[in-house]
């Protein structure tokens, strides 16, 4: 189909093998999000930036499991509930997050900045295919 398609995401790819597309949280302003299925449990990773500009807490009960691991020196990330993401035709309601799963000096490559990673969990349903040629996604919701 058309690359303006209804089922259409644009992305753009950034060096060799990152996907970037726009997104939104909520009603946010648009996000370029990392396409970066290996993230555990989320449909959306960020840094703690990212959740503060959206006005997205870690609960009681992530923080204090935080500063536990922050004192084990694990990995201090958080769960967050984000009310939903949205990526063209999907929308993901009310979707899980991480916080502090990145730096913010991991999301700037090749001179441009992105806001987060979309994880597998946004495409709970879907059916997506990549067409290469129109760099789009086609999102199908799964029967």
């Amino acid at each position: 189909g058309p690359a303006d398609a209804a089922d259409a995401v644009p992305f753009e790819t950034w060096g060799e093998g990152e996907l970037v597309v726009r997104g939104r949280v909520a009603d946010s302003r648009p996000l370029a999000l990392w396409l970066a299925t290996g993230f555990p449990e989320c449909a959306i990773a960020a840094p703690s930036g990212t959740f503060d500009e959206l006005r997205i807490k870690p609960d009681a009960v992530s923080r204090v499991l935080r500063s536990a691991s922050a004192a084990l020196q694990g990995s201090p990330w958080a769960r967050v509930k984000v009310p939903s993401v949205v990526l063209g035709p999907l929308r993901v309601a009310p979707a899980a997050g991480w916080t502090d799963a990145l730096d913010d000096a991991s999301l700037t490559r090749h001179g441009m900045r992105r806001d987060g990673v979309l994880g597998h969990e946004a495409f709970r349903g879907w059916r997506v295919t990549f067409d290469w040629r129109a760099h789009v996604l086609r999102l199908h919701a799964s029967k």
